[in-house]
């Protein structure tokens, strides 16, 4: 079977950048309704966005938050490739 790939764009800004440049692993939770609420955290610059979520330690992506009780599914992912582009960088990763 082929290998699945994601691709992200993370701002240099981001306070999410140096935990990726580091780790080289990120993982992509996709909400169900029930975390809209929760998405609005993760957007803002609120200090602690892990506060009102519970969360588990990805085993695969170095323990990058899976968002267990408002995930449908996610994408555990280790990064492959990346390339700066103005003020982002991309990382391509293998999921």
């Amino acid at each position: 079977a082929a290998s699945r790939t994601l691709l992200v764009s993370v701002g240099k800004g981001s306070r999410t950048l140096p935990a990726i440049q580091e780790s080289q692993a990120f993982a992509v939770n996709f909400l169900s309704a029930a975390g809209r609420a929760a998405s609005q955290v993760f957007a803002s610059k609120a200090a602690d966005k892990f506060a009102n979520v519970e969360w588990e330690p990805s085993p695969v992506a170095e323990g990058a938050p899976l968002l267990v009780d408002i995930a449908l599914s996610f994408a555990e992912c280790r990064v492959e490739n990346a390339i700066e582009v103005s003020d982002h960088w991309l990382f391509i990763a293998r999921v």
